[in-house]
């Protein structure tokens, strides 16, 4: 167990617009399976837009797991997508209802 009493870190490779300003520790509150193709292009887009200019680059399709979580202090709604294997879905799954570290690059 890490000394903050969190478990679990997602690692984050830029700062994205969705991010709210308390998003460095956040609450998993579902994890949802979703196909990309059957996602909105506006969605999508939003999701992977990178502070400074930038996409991070999705496939068009594929199955994929939207983690939604809410920022600890102010409370804010707001989501990752991830790609799916059966091996992290347990381990997201593991940490629903819990708080966890949002860490960007390391």
């Amino acid at each position: 167990m890490k000394e903050n009493g969190r478990e679990m870190k997602i690692r984050f490779s830029h700062l994205y617009e969705k991010m709210p300003p308390d998003f460095q520790v956040s609450r998993l509150l579902e994890i949802e399976i979703v196909r990309l193709e059957d996602l909105p292009e506006k969605f999508l887009n939003d999701d992977c837009r990178i502070i400074g200019g930038g996409h991070y680059p999705l496939p068009r399709k594929g199955k994929y797991m939207i983690l939604w979580l809410e920022s600890s202090i102010m409370n804010i709604r707001w989501q990752t997508i991830r790609r799916w294997t059966m091996d992290k879905e347990k381990y997201y799954s593991s940490a629903i209802g819990k708080l966890v570290d949002c860490v960007v690059g390391g």
